[in-house]
């Protein structure tokens, strides 16, 4: 028995052994097809791999030259099309209208579609000759449109040559030329896109393969997929993180689709800017809401909208290039909201465009505040230095306050009309606040009333009262009066005169000076000094019209134009403030308007040859018993077509028989479209006309393109003393 259990035991035990060998024999054996399997799937794999990395290689070749070259190119030939018209264009707009700015205007549209054929030569290489070719030709075309369109300009319209078929002979060709390159071009397109497709199919198979051996490689997906699963707590933790920022930085955050309507998140910020829960609404009507009762909001907020869906639809439609950018920058940023003044951010995204709030009330309180502080210390410095001239406008205005509506019965609207006019202009040449902002409302006010012309015609005056004196202009003018005696003390005005003594007194020694004068019995050294005493109230023209210095620097700064300091030559004239007040004020509208009209900014200064700093000159000279006084300057020039143009839409009479002046002087002619508080209603230079009228004077106009314009007044020297 023991033989048989010691046979038993060694069978078993080698059948366990054969067993564990057979397992590690098999697993030997699994590892090694494992191995054999993951080598070929290897080797398959850098095969297919380095394939189709290779044919990845040239379809991103190909689809790098459609991208970078000929989709840029092909716009950018529509885009050089779409400017050869607009050249066309503004050549025929120029003869049509005589507008030397038309003519600008193609320089402009020319060297931008210059610019884009050298950015199509630096993308396309390969069509070097034939775009330097289309440039020359270009550059013929518009040499000779710029010069025919001079011409004609030059002989009111005429074209005695036959220029005109030549210069649409050019166009025509030119055009040809451009279409042909431009065919090329995109049958160049079309190959590349060809052979990309062809790429990509070969690609679509070598991934197949790539695909097929990557299954092998799936464990390795599942161990970083369970890798990923362990850190999602710790990126959403991440995520929840960067919302608690984004909800307590301050600014607010919303994005919008194609449709302007606010879809998805929004931070908490958004319910303290805007006032509501911006979700759902559209982002137009949020930015610019509609406040109640306000036409001037509806007005300014409707026009904002509409610019704002332009903008996006532009932007949207050149999605991807630099366009894009510059239509979202037109948009308005600035944003009065809930009485908070906010800024907007345009930034596009995916699926639309996200907008940016910040709170900018307190920066620009702070700003306000900066710009009157400013304001105030420009207007006590004109206070210390034009003392004289600066209480005698304040005194003017509070007669004219203290007169009523009485005085204007009897006048047409348009005088009353100039009057306000000329306050304005004054009160802003001494950087007063509240007087002259009150006089552009009511300027507006009344040249937006229909009936203005009717109004003086009512005897009880009410529209009248209404619209000008129930202003609290006495309160207003203290409010401007309070600045200047918080800083100078308040018996300034008392003392800020340069005649001491009283008006009586200096009329009598007037009178006395005459009175003697004429006895003839004056010694010969004593006439001098009567004639000094007889002229003691009266003011010296030199310095009125150097007091204009600073008011033609702070325009000409606002306007963003140079201008060297006033000059005035020639001989000094002494006049009776009491009668040449008013004319002496109304010149600040010439030159104003010289700036304004005629001075041209620095560039095109420099463009034409001139001096990048303009020039406005006055010279004075006595001519019997009248004075003459040239103001001149050396702009651009008056547009005769232009202010002809508009004055056929204004007045009714025969516009070719009126002269230069007749046209300059005329009231409401203007040759700017639209009203700034600096000129453009035709108002001013009708208040300058008006006042040489009541002088008995008479003005000429002397206008030449490039060269400048001269106002020539001759004024009669009176005296309210008789001699």
């Amino acid at each position: 028995m023991s033989f048989i259990s010691r046979l038993l035991r060694r069978n078993k035990t080698n059948n366990t052994g054969s067993v564990a060998n057979d397992f590690a024999v098999q697993s030997q054996r699994s590892m090694r097809k494992i191995t054999l399997l993951i080598v070929v799937a290897i080797i398959m794999f850098s095969v297919f791999f380095l394939y189709g990395l290779r044919s990845s290689i040239q379809s991103g070749q190909q689809l790098t030259a459609i991208k970078d070259v000929y989709f840029p190119v092909l716009e950018e030939i529509d885009a050089t099309i779409v400017n050869i018209d607009r050249i066309e264009g503004f050549m025929i707009q120029a003869v049509m209208t005589g507008e030397a700015e038309e003519i600008s205007k193609a320089h402009e549209a020319y060297a931008h579609a210059e610019n884009l054929l050298n950015q199509i030569r630096e993308r396309y290489p390969d069509q070097n000759d034939v775009i330097v070719a289309l440039q020359n030709k270009f550059k013929d075309y518009f040499s000779f449109a710029e010069k025919t369109t001079q011409m004609q300009l030059d002989n009111a319209g005429k074209d005695e040559q036959g220029l005109a078929v030549q210069m649409n002979q050019l166009l025509r060709d030119l055009r040809e030329d451009i279409v042909v390159f431009r065919a090329v071009s995109y049958q160049n397109f079309l190959t590349t896109l060809n052979k990309s497709r062809r790429t990509s199919e070969l690609n679509f198979y070598a991934s197949i393969g790539v695909g097929a051996i990557n299954l092998l490689f799936m464990a390795i997906l599942v161990f970083f997929i369970r890798l990923l699963n362990k850190h999602n707590h710790s990126v959403s933790d991440s995520l929840d993180q960067v919302a608690t920022l984004l909800n307590n930085c301050g600014q607010g955050f919303f994005s919008f689709g194609s449709d302007l309507k606010i879809v998805g998140e929004y931070s908490q910020a958004c319910l303290s800017l805007l006032g509501q829960i911006p979700t759902g609404l559209y982002a137009d009507k949020v930015l610019f809401p509609f406040a109640e009762n306000s036409y001037k909001s509806l007005t300014e907020n409707n026009y904002k909208r509409k610019l704002m869906r332009s903008c996006l639809d532009d932007a949207l439609q050149a999605k991807g290039t630099p366009l894009e950018a510059i239509f979202l920058d037109l948009i308005p940023s600035e944003l009065n909201i809930n009485d908070k003044v906010l800024k907007a951010q345009y930034i596009p995204i995916k699926t639309g465009f996200m907008v940016v709030l910040s709170d900018i009330t307190a920066e620009m309180e702070l700003k306000k505040n900066a710009e009157l502080e400013n304001k105030h210390t420009a207007m006590i410095l004109a206070a210390v230095t034009d003392g004289p001239e600066f209480i005698t406008i304040i005194e003017d205005f509070v007669s004219f306050c203290n007169a009523g509506p009485e005085p204007w019965l009897t006048q047409d609207v348009a005088s009353l009309y100039r009057a306000i006019h000329t306050y304005k202009g004054s009160f802003n040449q001494f950087r007063f606040t509240h007087v002259p902002a009150e006089l552009h409302s009511i300027e507006s006010t009344l040249q937006d009333l229909n009936c203005m012309n009717d109004l003086l015609g009512d005897p009880s005056a009410d529209g009248i009262v209404q619209l000008v004196f129930t202003s609290h202009w006495k309160a207003l003018i203290n409010k401007d009066i309070l600045v200047v005696t918080s800083a100078l003390g308040e018996d300034f005005f008392s003392r800020g005169g340069i005649i001491p003594i009283q008006i009586e007194q200096a009329r009598a020694f007037e009178q006395l000076a005459y009175d003697l004068l004429n006895t003839k019995q004056v010694k010969l050294e004593h006439a001098p000094v009567l004639n000094d005493l007889a002229q003691v109230r009266y003011v010296s023209l030199h310095k009125e019209l150097t007091d204009f210095g600073k008011l033609v620097q702070q325009v000409a700064q606002k306007l963003e134009k140079e201008l060297l300091p006033l000059e005035i030559n020639g001989e000094d004239v002494r006049l009776d403030p009491d009668i040449y007040r008013q004319f002496l004020l109304t010149l600040g509208h010439v030159m104003r308007n010289a700036i304004d009209h005629g001075i041209e900014d620095p560039d095109t200064r420099y463009e034409k040859g001139k001096n990048e700093a303009g020039t406005i000159r006055c010279k004075t000279q006595l001519v019997a018993d009248e004075f003459e006084l040239i103001i001149e300057d050396d702009g651009a020039g008056i547009n005769e077509a232009a202010l002809r143009f508009r004055a056929s839409k204004t007045l009714n009479t025969d516009i070719d028989s009126l002269k230069l002046a007749d046209l300059v002087f005329a009231d409401g002619i203007s040759s700017r479209e639209t009203a700034t508080d600096l000129s453009g209603r035709g108002v001013g230079m009708a208040a300058v006309h008006s006042e040489v009228l009541r002088l008995g004077g008479a003005i000429s106009v002397e206008t030449t393109p490039d060269l400048g314009t001269q106002f020539i007044f001759r004024i009669p020297l009176l005296k309210d003393i008789a001699a």
